[in-house]
């Protein structure tokens, strides 16, 4: 019981520290950091689905290369 109650415990200071600079500093000042977080975001993104296309081509290769390879 000690163990769910300080879980749930660091879930509220969690949440506590992440939505508490917003309402001192207001939300102007964290557009920067949006704007930032956006472009940052399409990066990974565009990185991740080029990597998710090489690595799926790889597969087949290696699967087709497998299938000759027994048959």
């Amino acid at each position: 019981m000690r163990r769910i109650l300080t879980l749930i415990l660091l879930i509220i200071l969690f949440v506590l520290v992440a939505t508490v600079p917003f309402y001192i500093w207001g939300g102007q000042r964290f557009t920067l950091f949006s704007e930032l977080e956006k472009t940052v975001t399409n990066f990974i993104l565009a990185t991740l689905e080029l990597v998710g296309i090489v690595f799926s081509f790889v597969l087949v290769i290696y699967i087709l290369y497998q299938y000759i390879r027994n048959s």
